[in-house]
């Protein structure tokens, strides 16, 4: 008998210091502005910048976009938070589905595109994975999230929109942001200059060579949640979007 409660004694308590039991559920900031930057990521320049740029997508009936950033996820995953978020603050219109939420998680280092079902035929899955993993990530990476915001935002603009109508948003005189690509080595050259030398033959040095010059794919697939008036209108959300980490 004694065995048994010193046993149901230790299960009690290793259950009650799981961090799951104490685990804080993730609290859905106060929707006070189309960007809630809690984190402080980005200054007050851009932060103007893209609540002047969301309010016209807005009232042209375009997008209602907003930006989120919080300290911690408090044990959530960002789907989940953000599924929480746009339905809590209830973006786009219930008639076209048009919202879009940019979020950000500090501790975790994570970012999620949710994008509603009214988007997702322009800024599909594989868009936004290209924005977070060619855009947002690299910068973040450099330790500009101030950059990765606005330059994320550009290219969630440019996706449902045009270039032409995200230049003169942003300004003429802003540069979209490019991933530098990685030059070619001097290896990849030699490798093919021998194997033109060799007169093009088969064999173990041809299967070599297709594996080195063969097409390689990476980075995040879509997300696990998405979808679609600046709080109150509430469209829907099914699927869309991406998620990342830097």
């Amino acid at each position: 008998m004694f065995i048994f409660r010193l046993f149901f004694l230790l299960f009690f308590l290793n259950f009650f210091q799981s961090p799951l039991v104490f685990a804080k559920d993730f609290s859905v900031p106060k929707l006070t502005s189309s960007v809630v930057d809690n984190a402080n990521f980005l200054s007050q320049t851009t932060s103007d910048r893209l609540q002047t740029v969301f309010s016209y997508l807005s009232q042209k009936g375009i997008a209602q976009i907003a930006f989120l950033s919080v300290k911690s996820l408090q044990e959530e995953s960002i789907e989940g938070a953000s599924i929480r978020v746009v339905e809590k603050w209830k973006l786009g219109d219930k008639e076209k589905d048009n919202g879009i939420l940019l979020f950000f998680a500090k501790k975790e280092r994570k970012v999620r595109i949710e994008v509603g079902q009214g988007l997702e035929g322009s800024l599909t899955d594989a868009k936004s994975s290209k924005i977070i993993r060619q855009v947002i990530v690299p910068l973040m990476k450099q330790g500009s999230p101030d950059k990765a915001i606005l330059y994320g935002a550009y290219s969630i603009v440019e996706s449902i929109s045009n270039k032409t109508t995200a230049q003169q948003l942003f300004g003429n005189s802003f540069v979209p942001y490019k991933k530098k690509k990685k030059k070619k080595s001097s290896f990849m050259f030699i490798v093919f200059l021998l194997f033109f030398l060799m007169g093009g033959r088969g064999g173990f040095f041809s299967l070599f060579l297709a594996s080195q010059l063969g097409g390689r794919s990476s980075g995040f697939g879509g997300g696990g949640f998405g979808g679609g008036g600046f709080g109150g209108g509430g469209g829907g959300f099914s699927g869309g979007g991406a998620s990342g980490s830097w």
